[in-house]
């Protein structure tokens, strides 16, 4: 899964110079009046409305337009009714904008577009010349339907009480059931979510915004629909960054494989780093103290009450360390701390454990990530979930107890086979969460369009970590069809421990 916060990062770098592609008028999106669709039988429309988005201040609001697209809640069944879904555009300041703007789809399942923008606009130069789309997928950020609403509390006892695992599990999927009930008391069905779902509803909203084609970018769970999309609708699309490639279907979550090959590699840098291997000798043994002092006696950690967890304080167990640890492994640039967040936590010491613990709690604000979207789309779509036993608390998110009680399994994801469209697969060899075979995988059954590009010692989300992997990115998207330099590409500087 990914961290919206990263992927706002990786947004805001990836406009930091101009295409040099040739203008054209977008006038659907430069105008004020609603934007017809195209295509034959009913044409969708962009409703504009005005525009309310997190991080983005009152006089930067006027480089957005905000509206809603109505889509059928069943794909095909005219009847099934309709959901509005929260779409923003963030308009090049040179008008007439180039032709074919940028579609970022930010992962999740669940992530809102719309959450990324205020993170986004400060990093767009003035002579950037393409728009840029960013859609709320079902249930999220600001798209219809807004129920479920309750569950970030509901995670939050959770995270904050001192749970076992076993107890911790049963919470997380109670509270997903839950959400699940109030799925059906709205006359919600299943089938109503899901990648496929996703991806009807993003062209859609491509003729909603007059937009003859676009470039997709998609990171993590985005690469899943990236990939639908370009099986489903390839003349849509100019080009496809699919960066952090999700496993493919039907393949069970191996996320403790992930995290053990992620901190063995945080190991092998340690103990090349003289300092590092002086002063924090035997990281795996320290990790294992670490865990044994939670399991024996939890501590108590004070969180900001903006973070809304109950009692402003968070009980600090094995359980919640194991994932905090987990997502930790996603950036490179966090393994310098890792082994004295270790140390810290073998020895008490909860003043030094804040930064991490708050960051952890953000992480169950359903204004950046949906639930309900997150646990519709992964039990639609998985069709396997792992056999291994749980042994640590970031594996909920395998829905192994969820997914049988939710709905039966929706249609496979459709993967394209010698895809026409010009694709372009970062990945990070130390990805805790989308190892880099899943890309690999990837490059060989897209075929020769794909261009599959590995950046040593990185983790989850390549450009938001490598300036070689941002210039790669930039140079694709100039000229997608342009050989590419990778030259840049090398082993990353060491790291400079704590």
């Amino acid at each position: 899964m990914r961290r919206t916060s990263a992927y706002a990062k990786t947004c805001a770098l990836l406009f930091t110079r101009a295409s040099s592609m040739a203008f054209n008028d977008l006038t659907a999106l430069a105008g004020d009046a609603p934007l017809p669709g195209s295509g034959a039988g009913s044409a969708p429309v962009f409703e504009p409305i005005p525009c309310a988005l997190p991080g983005v201040t009152e006089e930067h609001l006027g480089r957005f337009r905000c509206g809603t697209v109505l889509v059928p809640r069943i794909h095909g069944q005219p009847d099934s009714g309709t959901f509005r879904l929260h779409v923003t555009v963030l308009r090049s300041l040179t008008q007439p904008a180039a032709p074919d703007p940028i579609v970022l789809h930010p992962g999740g399942p669940g992530a809102a577009g719309s959450n990324t923008a205020g993170g986004m606009l400060p990093n767009v130069p003035k002579d950037f010349t393409r728009d840029i789309v960013l859609i709320d997928d079902r249930g999220a950020g600001k798209s219809e339907p807004r129920i479920c609403l309750g569950t970030e509390r509901a995670f939050g006892e959770a995270v904050a009480a001192d749970l076992t695992l076993t107890e911790y599990m049963t919470a997380a999927t109670r509270t997903l059931l839950d959400c699940r009930r109030e799925m059906t008391a709205n006359g919600i069905p299943p089938e109503a979510f899901g990648t496929t779902v996703t991806v009807e509803d993003m062209e859609l909203i491509r003729r909603a915004l007059g937009i003859e084609r676009w470039n997709l970018h998609g990171s993590s769970y985005g690469t899943r629909i990236g990939m639908s999309y370009m099986a489903r609708h390839p003349e849509s699309l100019r080009s496809a960054v699919l960066e952090s490639v999700m496993r493919p279907p039907q393949t069970p979550m191996q996320m403790h494989a992930g995290f053990e090959a992620a901190f063995s590699a945080v190991v092998r840098e340690c103990e090349a780093d003289a300092a590092c291997a002086k002063a924090h000798p035997h990281l795996s043994k320290t990790l294992q103290e670490a865990l044994q002092r939670l399991e024996r006696s939890p501590l108590i950690i004070p969180i900001n009450p903006t973070f809304q967890i109950p009692g402003n304080r968070l009980i600090l167990n094995r359980v919640d360390f194991d994932w905090m640890l987990f997502t930790g492994l996603y950036e490179r640039a966090a393994y310098a701390h890792i082994p004295a967040i270790l140390e810290a936590v073998r020895d008490g010491r909860t003043e030094a454990l804040v930064p991490l613990v708050e960051m952890h709690a953000s992480r169950w604000d359903t204004r950046f990530v949906s639930l309900l979207t997150l646990a519709a789309v992964m039990c639609r779509d998985t069709h396997a979930t792992t056999r291994a036993p749980i042994t640590a608390g970031y594996q909920w998110l395998e829905m192994s107890e969820v997914c049988p009680q939710w709905s039966a399994p929706g249609p496979v994801p459709e993967t394209p086979r010698d895809t026409r469209v010009p694709t372009l697969i970062l990945s990070g060899e130390n990805d805790p969460v989308t190892p880099p075979e899943y890309a690999g995988q990837a490059a060989r059954v897209l075929g020769p369009n794909a261009r599959w590009v590995r950046f040593p010692g990185m983790g989850h989300g390549v450009a938001a970590q490598s300036a070689c992997g941002l210039q790669v990115l930039l140079s694709f998207f100039d000229d997608p069809r342009r050989e590419l330099d990778t030259k840049c590409v090398a082993e990353p500087p060491p790291i400079r421990f704590e």
